[in-house]
Parts: C-alpha cells; sequence; structure tokens
C-alpha cells in the first residue's frame, strides 16, 4: 500500500514537471523607444540638388530682369523730366527773354518776343534764326539761333544788342556746356504771329530721348 508521498511524487511526475524541467527558458529584452522616427535617408540627391539650383537660377534671373526694367523705366522717366525743365526754360526765354540787363541798371528788361517789334526770319550759314527788337532795350537787333548743325554743341542760342550770348535751353542762362541738344529748330514769322518749333534731345544709357516743342507769340507794333 502506497503512502501519501509516493502519491504526490507520481502526480507530480504525469502533471508534466519533468517536461517542463527540460524546456529551456526564456530571455525577454526591453528596447527604449525613440522620441521621432529615424530616417534612412543620409543626405539630398544629386536631382534634388539640380532641380534646387535651377530654381535658384530661375528665381535670380526673374529678379535681375525685373530690376533691369525698373532702372530703365526710372532713367527715362528722368530723361523726360529733364527734357520737359528745358522744354520749359526755353519757352520762357524766347517769350519773355530775361538774360539781358539795361545799362546802368539791375533791372531784367523784357527781350522776349512777347515784347518786341520788328520780328523776321533770316538765314545765316544754314542756320535759321529770328530777329526781333524788344520794347526798352538798347544796342542793336536781338536773335534766336538754333544752331543745328554746330560741331561745338547743337543749341538754341540767343544774342542781345550789344553781342550778349545765352544758352536758350540750359537751366543755367549762361551755361554753354550742356547735354541736353536742339537737334531741329524751325521758326516762322507772319504779320501777327511768330512760331518757332524746335527739338531737345538727350542721350542717356544707350538710348536717345527727344521731346518735340512748339512756341508761339502774337507780336506787337508790327
Amino acid at each position: 500500500m502506497r503512502n501519501r508521498g509516493q502519491r504526490s511524487g507520481i502526480r507530480s511526475q504525469r502533471s508534466g514537471g519533468q517536461r517542463h524541467a527540460n524546456t529551456p527558458a526564456r530571455s525577454y529584452s526591453v528596447t527604449p523607444a525613440l522620441p521621432y522616427p529615424v530616417s534612412r535617408k543620409s543626405g539630398f540627391t544629386l536631382v534634388e540638388i539640380m532641380l534646387a539650383a535651377v530654381i535658384s537660377v530661375m528665381v535670380f534671373v526673374t529678379m535681375g530682369m525685373l530690376l533691369t526694367r525698373s532702372f530703365t523705366l526710372w532713367m527715362d522717366a528722368m530723361a523726360n523730366w529733364k527734357l520737359a525743365q528745358h522744354a520749359r526754360v526755353a519757352r520762357s526765354r524766347l517769350l519773355d527773354g530775361g538774360f539781358y540787363f539795361a545799362a546802368g541798371s539791375n533791372i531784367v528788361v523784357k527781350t522776349g518776343w512777347l515784347s518786341s517789334t520788328g520780328v523776321t526770319k533770316a538765314v545765316s550759314s544754314g542756320e535759321a534764326y529770328v530777329q526781333y527788337y524788344p520794347l526798352g532795350a538798347t544796342g542793336g537787333a536781338f536773335r534766336a539761333y538754333g544752331w543745328t548743325n554746330s560741331i561745338a554743341g547743337k543749341d538754341l542760342r540767343l544774342q542781345s544788342g550789344s553781342s550778349v550770348w545765352a544758352l536758350g535751353q540750359s537751366v543755367a542762362a549762361t551755361n554753354y556746356a550742356t547735354d541736353v541738344k536742339v537737334d531741329m529748330f524751325q521758326p516762322l514769322v507772319t504779320n501777327i504771329m511768330v512760331t518757332a518749333t524746335f527739338r531737345l534731345s538727350l542721350f542717356t544709357m544707350g538710348k536717345t530721348n527727344t521731346q518735340l516743342c512748339t512756341v508761339q507769340a502774337y507780336l506787337i507794333n508790327q
């Protein structure tokens, strides 16, 4: 008769105690989780670099074209503004004069076409000019020349009765060095009116800007 201890041992063997003893033990390892996923790429590809280079070149070329166009427009605006200023001065000097002072005084005498008599058109050395006699001025006849064939400078010049010269289209009345030229001067004198058509030109940045001007004055005491 088996005792209770032997029954327990047999029962232990039957329940698989020997099988568990021969089974290898399993091992587990815990890998810490990374805060962000790691990319497998180590740099840019050749296609990506070439694409970025092409886009950069296109951007710089576009910016250069815009800047060049803006600079050209700005230069044209400045040239037209300068031509308009010289045209205004030329009109004022032809109509009112003002560059001639009466002898022995500091009073400016009106020496333009609006206050002149005996206005005629003449030609000298292929250059047309207007001859006139301002009221109250001393000396001989005054003249307005359009020296479009002059080698020294294509200018609109005024000559007083005492042979005092002034540059008609320059902002400075006695400054003969000007970059604004007169390449056409056509006067027309009738019994009641004198008309002068002239063209101012300004060369800047490889481009010539021009402005056509017309000055008219009704004559007095003809």
